[in-house]
């Protein structure tokens, strides 16, 4: 099987899976059917009176469980987070996750309105921030970052693209660049820049990046598809309230 063909093979899997953990409507519909099926199992055998009596009632409920069990995997599972790296550890510390080719620091204060934030001091030029993706989420479909620059301020996204034959895959990187209006032109190369759209968000700006549309714009010029995100990057004096990578 090719690699995109096994990609899109366990990204099913694990959507089926994710959708019946992620909440606990689906981990209790997922106890109670196995409950009802194992109980079911058992008693059904002894032939037991009260059984046969109102074993039309029995299949019933068993039928029940399983429209509902149905109808809860039908809805999409949309907008879950798979992994976030911020300053309030709810997930990944964004200061102490990092790896840097220079010498940044990277410092918390304590924000009115969003808690802990990271304040992040670099040189554009030769401090860059990275942050790995965890392979649970190096499937994500989308990216949310909040921040607040201080003077200029770029972000990337290290990807993997995969070839429409799904037989080759290669690294490139993604930059978010409001410098250029349009983006770059495919010429084979291995970073291309692409604008972005933010809003305010009580003084920080809020960026949601659709993953799969911003490499069809850059590198799905040259017939090169989404295969994954590896890594998140940040070069400038940047304050970060965090990164969340989505389903």
């Amino acid at each position: 099987m090719s690699l995109k063909g096994e990609n899109q093979t366990k990204t099913l899997n694990d959507n089926l899976r994710a959708k019946i953990r992620a909440t606990k409507a689906g981990v209790t519909l997922l106890l109670a059917i196995t409950v009802y099926t194992g109980t079911w199992g058992v008693v059904e055998p002894l032939n037991l009176t009260w059984i046969n009596d109102h074993i039309i009632l029995w299949r019933t409920i068993l039928i029940a469980w399983s429209l509902l069990a149905g109808f809860f995997l039908s809805f999409p599972l949309t907008g879950r987070s798979l992994q976030t790296i911020d300053a309030n550890g709810r997930d990944v510390m964004l200061q102490n996750s990092y790896r840097s080719g220079g010498t940044p620091t990277v410092t918390i204060e304590a924000d009115g309105n969003f808690g802990n934030v990271a304040v992040i001091k670099a040189d554009y030029n030769k401090d860059e921030l990275d942050w790995d993706v965890r392979p649970t989420a190096q499937k994500a479909g989308k990216l949310e970052f909040i921040f607040r620059h201080r003077g200029i301020v770029h972000f990337y996204l290290r990807v993997v693209v995969v070839s429409k034959t799904g037989d080759v895959s290669v690294p490139k990187w993604i930059k978010f660049d409001n410098s250029h209006a349009v983006p770059d032109r495919y010429e084979g190369q291995e970073e291309m820049a692409i604008p972005y759209e933010s809003i305010n968000t009580k003084n920080f700006q809020k960026v949601t990046i659709d993953i799969e549309k911003a490499v069809k714009e850059t590198f799905g010029q040259g017939g090169w598809e989404y295969g994954k995100v590896l890594a998140f990057r940040v070069r400038g004096n940047v304050t970060i309230r965090h990164v969340i990578f989505k389903k």
